[in-house]
């Protein structure tokens, strides 16, 4: 099964996991990783919280154990596309051709092109991570991704303005999106510059935002933006959404009223919501938020300075925060589906942290 997108990583972990660093009531360990000092653009957990994939500055894919946070495999996107930033990872979803053992990954390339991977752990002796599609976007510097909950679908954005869809089964483009639709049927631009952030709401609705300011709310049976929601300048992975919840949040990076709450049917924001959660934010430009799995909480990390702060949804009240350029320049996080209180946040130059919430 292996080939030469494949290295097998038995005990890739010199070094123990340090002891946990106390900041009130966070925690944190940084993992040790050996990729040449590069910056970590992406992250993301298995659905069954099994696994943690990350990607790097110089191309390479890791997948790491979530418990021991043991680096599995660790494999590069192949000629062409090495030594050059992976910007994004999302696994599949389970669906109905999911085969049992087998996870599928989607990375993306900064210069224009999706990679698809399945990671082999059928074997009870050993794991394979196999590069087995690939897709290049012409003209497109392609900076996030994202599946559907059903694993049907999943959508790619960038910088030519255009939201891309593929079906994962069949390997295939499915559609490309552009354009919008005003409230009298008539056709309107959608995005006006580069796109930083994709989420699924639903199994047809995609929310994408870019730093022009309007969240484009699409459609995929019809292949247009239904409406717009105003407000948010988003330059980063910068949407989030909730399970069973028609409300999505935004961050924005600048200094007040970072933090918005909208519901993506209506396009309307929940104004006590947004200054709740932004009221503690102070000045600082936020650059990714993320909910826990019971929405209790709001994971969000800053720029100028570098913080991270552990925020009560249902209060706005800032329950941790860890500062002091403890964690560097911060390009990106996750939760972890199976542990309420848990991210995994990358930063530059091999950060790699594991961060619990103890209440």
């Amino acid at each position: 099964k292996s080939n030469s997108f494949c290295t097998l990583l038995v005990g890739d972990m010199e070094k123990e996991l340090p002891p946990p660093e106390t900041f009130g009531v966070l925690s944190t360990i940084k993992v040790p990783v050996k990729e040449g000092g590069e910056h970590i653009y992406a992250v993301a957990f298995s659905p069954d919280g099994k696994f943690l994939a990350a990607t790097f500055g110089n191309g390479s894919l890791r997948v790491f154990d979530a418990e021991s946070f043991a680096s599995i495999q660790r494999a590069k996107l192949g000629s062409g596309f090495d030594d050059l930033p992976s910007t994004g990872v999302a696994w599949r979803p389970p669906h109905e051709e999911s085969e049992e053992g087998i996870y599928e990954l989607v990375t993306i390339s900064s210069v224009g092109a999706v990679f698809g991977w399945n990671f082999d752990v059928s074997d009870p002796d050993a794991s394979y991570l196999d590069r087995v599609w690939k897709c290049v976007e012409e003209g497109n510097e392609t900076a996030a991704v994202d599946f559907a909950p059903d694993g049907s679908l999943f959508a790619t954005v960038g910088s030519d303005r255009i939201v891309r869809t593929y079906n994962p089964s069949t390997r295939k483009l499915v559609d490309k999106l552009d354009k919008g639709k005003d409230d009298a049927g008539h056709t309107r631009p959608a995005h006006t510059n580069r796109i930083f952030s994709v989420r699924f709401v639903t199994p047809h609705l995609i929310l994408t935002g870019g730093w022009e300011a309007p969240v484009q709310v699409w459609d995929i049976r019809t292949g247009y933006s239904e409406r717009q929601v105003v407000g948010p300048q988003i330059s980063s992975d910068g949407i989030e959404t909730t399970n069973g919840s028609q409300s999505f949040i935004t961050v924005s990076k600048r200094d007040s009223r970072q933090l918005q709450v909208w519901d993506f049917l209506s396009g309307r924001e929940h104004e006590q919501e947004s200054e709740k959660l932004s009221a503690n934010v102070g000045k600082n430009a936020l650059i990714a938020a993320r909910f826990s799995p019971d929405a209790s909480t709001v994971w969000t990390a800053t720029s100028k300075p570098d913080e991270l702060l552990c925020i009560d949804s249902n209060t706005g009240a800032v329950k941790g925060h860890i500062g002091g350029g403890h964690f560097g320049n911060i390009l990106c996080l996750q939760r972890c589906p199976t542990k309420p209180y848990r991210i995994v946040l990358g930063s530059m130059k091999e950060g790699l942290y594991v961060v619990d919430c103890q209440s």
